[in-house]
């Protein structure tokens, strides 16, 4: 951890996670008391993706607020492979009208999510937040 003064950037960031958590620590909680409704997936399925990815947020959010230097890392690492997993999981599971209609608009968020993540870890002021020197 450093003693510097944590990037606005970095708050930002933090609040955003922690959206996201609580989005799919909801999901989760959803999951456990759904009821019994035909499904394109397992009936734990929406329970588990929601306690991994809501852990995961925590984690990451944690760890960025924090200022620990495995945290950028995590949050790379973890965009990538959630947004990997997002479209894995909406092209092979989301049938409805209304995915199909908004699939462009979910496609230029994600990307602008993911563009914004990554665009913020590599700020001067956040690298020297986590002391990450430059590859």
């Amino acid at each position: 951890m450093t003693s510097s003064r944590r990037p606005a950037l970095v708050t930002w960031l933090c609040f955003g996670g922690l959206i996201l958590a609580a989005a799919y620590m909801l999901r989760f909680a959803g999951g456990l008391s759904m009821p019994d409704l035909p499904l394109s997936v397992p009936h734990w399925y929406p329970s588990l993706t929601g306690a991994v990815w809501g852990l995961g947020f925590l984690a990451s959010v944690f760890g960025l607020w924090a200022g620990r230097g495995w945290a950028p890392g995590l949050a790379r690492g973890a965009g990538v492979f959630f947004v990997l997993w997002y479209w894995i999981d909406r092209l092979a599971f989301v049938r409805s009208d209304y995915a199909r209609h908004s699939l462009p608009f979910s496609a230029g968020a994600t990307a602008l999510c993911l563009a914004g993540l990554l665009w913020t870890l590599s700020r001067q002021s956040v690298r020297e937040f986590y002391q990450e020197t430059k590859v």
